[in-house]
């Protein structure tokens, strides 16, 4: 076990989360499939041996649609921030004149 995992779940334990049953690792692949990302090794890892449950914790186990809603959350925000508050990174280059184009701009499109 790689010592960021060992260590991650003595702070869950520490802080007294519940943990459950860690993922098997075809479930593991099945949720990077469904959603179509991938799990960095160490968080692959983590929730092979254990999963964080409780409030605050993704139930990797859950309805398909609040999983698609927590995955979703960072990006809606941002998008929010184009629209709303003239969020623009220098690195995204020129920000479109009209909002609605701003949104749909590579950089920000729901892949």
């Amino acid at each position: 076990m790689s010592s960021i995992v060992e260590g991650a779940i003595e702070v869950l334990y520490a802080a007294k989360i519940p943990l459950a049953p860690g993922l098997s690792p075809w479930q593991i692949e099945d949720i990077e499939e469904q959603f179509s990302f991938e799990f960095s090794p160490d968080h692959a890892r983590l929730l092979s041996l254990a999963m964080p449950i409780g409030h605050g914790w993704v139930d990797w186990t859950g309805e398909t649609a609040e999983i698609q809603y927590r995955l979703d959350w960072p990006r809606d925000g941002v998008l929010f921030d184009v629209k709303e508050n003239a969020f623009w990174p220098n690195e995204w280059g020129e920000r479109p004149a009209d909002v609605t184009e701003a949104r749909s701009f590579p950089c920000t499109k729901r892949t």
